[in-house]
């Protein structure tokens, strides 16, 4: 099983979307099942690192980036030796591919 790394960036951005399900009053615990699920499914990564598919853009998948999805939100990751490094994470309607390759 790989080695979980969580960059700088996105343990900003899982920080910003908790707070934002945190402070949304019609969804009391999103903020909390958010968080579970994300360590559920980076687990299932870790386990299984090549389960997810590559990046539908090109630009990523050429980078060897795959991503899972946690609701409505998506992880971008690498895999390099013996780790596993989400580099972002996104609502899966922004545009984040022009954020990722920056």
């Amino acid at each position: 099983m790989l080695k979980l790394v969580v960059s700088k960036g996105a343990a900003m951005e899982l920080r910003g979307i908790a707070q934002y399900l945190e402070d949304e009053p019609a969804s009391p615990g999103a903020a909390r099942s958010f968080i579970q699920e994300f360590k559920h499914q980076a687990e299932l990564a870790c386990s299984f690192p090549r389960s997810h598919p590559l990046c539908v853009h090109s630009e990523l998948a050429q980078r060897g980036y795959r991503s899972f999805r946690v609701g409505r939100y998506v992880a971008i990751y690498s895999v390099a030796d013996e780790f596993l490094k989400v580099l972002h994470v996104f609502h899966r309607s922004q545009d984040y591919v022009r954020d990722v390759l920056e």
